[in-house]
């Protein structure tokens, strides 16, 4: 699974020259594949139990961007955590049931995990991950972090409140 040290290996990467964004760009991949430690992570997203379990890891539709950066979650073995992949959860990265909502119109359903190790865990916020649930630095891509959010930043559009103190 994903670790905290191991995704803070890859921002410290980004700051050094083994730099695996430069390697996206030009060979369309997140993560530096010669690294071992990477290796064995991709494997054990790849081989997990859920997505042989649960039809909801075959969906071939993305959520909206919740938000431009992962969440981390300390996550209890045993325990069963669903991820809201549709992006409309009040309570992310986890599930709230708005999917439900008729008026939405959501085809997205949440995604189940099952908590084998009890750690913190990297969860995906901007739910274009290629590895659901946790993330695998899709949002570092530009029209992810240039594109809106549901969380707001400088890229999102003034409050309403804003635009009537100015007048």
């Amino acid at each position: 699974m994903i670790t905290q040290n191991y995704v803070r290996s890859i921002f410290i990467r980004l700051i050094t020259n083994n730099n695996p964004v430069r390697s996206f760009c030009s060979k369309g991949k997140f993560f530096d594949d010669s690294d071992a430690k990477t290796k064995q992570t991709k494997q054990e997203i790849s081989d997990l139990k859920a997505k042989q379990l649960y039809p909801e890891y075959e969906q071939t539709e993305y959520g909206i961007v919740f938000d431009k950066k992962p969440f981390k979650y300390q996550c209890i073995a045993g325990k069963a955590y669903f991820w809201c992949s549709c992006g409309h959860s009040h309570k992310q990265p986890f599930c709230d049931g708005t999917h439900r909502n008729q008026h939405l119109q959501i085809k997205l359903k949440p995604l189940r995990w099952d908590c084998t190790e009890t750690k913190e865990y990297w969860f995906c916020n901007c739910k274009q991950t290629r590895h659901p649930p946790f993330c695998d630095g899709t949002h570092r891509q530009k029209s992810i972090q240039e594109g809106h959010s549901t969380i707001r930043d400088h890229h999102s559009p003034p409050l309403v409140i804003e635009k009537i103190k100015k007048k």
